[in-house]
């Protein structure tokens, strides 16, 4: 029960932050199986400017929001049924930001590893102002930036 206590010691706007999180979670995590990566952003994309809590066009979130966005994402996949995936969180955040007015940077990239079991390791991640916000890793400046979501 610690995870419930936790939750209910956040303060409100953080709790729905989480809240918000789990459930487009739960349905970027059911989706990204089920229908083409570029139908479900475009679905997010959508959804996150018609349901804003500021207009899309708004100057850039600050930094602390795109961090509390980035926590409460974090905090709400460890705690849904199943394994999340880097694409998942950085559609969850990425959506979240926008839906506040930001214009966060979807980024993929791709590394050969060594040892080299797999042809190559896949990484998703989000930034905004100039700022990795969800994804950043050990050695992520290794990865070739394929492209970001706008042009795909």
């Amino acid at each position: 029960m610690p995870a419930l206590r936790r939750f209910f010691a956040l303060k409100a706007a953080d709790r729905a932050l989480v809240l918000e999180a789990a459930v487009i979670a739960a349905f970027v995590r059911i989706s990204v199986r089920a229908v083409p990566f570029a139908r479900l952003h475009g679905w997010l994309e959508r959804w996150s400017c018609r349901w804003t809590t500021k207009p899309c066009a708004q100057p850039p979130a600050s930094i602390s929001l795109a961090r509390r966005v980035a926590a409460a994402v974090s905090a709400a996949v460890r705690h849904l049924p199943g394994r999340s995936t880097c694409l998942v969180e950085a559609l969850v955040v990425e959506a979240m930001l926008r839906r506040r007015g930001a214009r966060p940077e979807l980024r993929f990239g791709v590394r050969r590893p060594q040892g080299a079991e797999r042809p190559f390791e896949a990484h998703a991640w989000v930034e905004t102002n100039g700022r990795i916000v969800i994804g950043d890793l050990d050695g992520l400046d290794h990865y070739a930036v394929l492209t970001d979501a706008r042009s795909s």
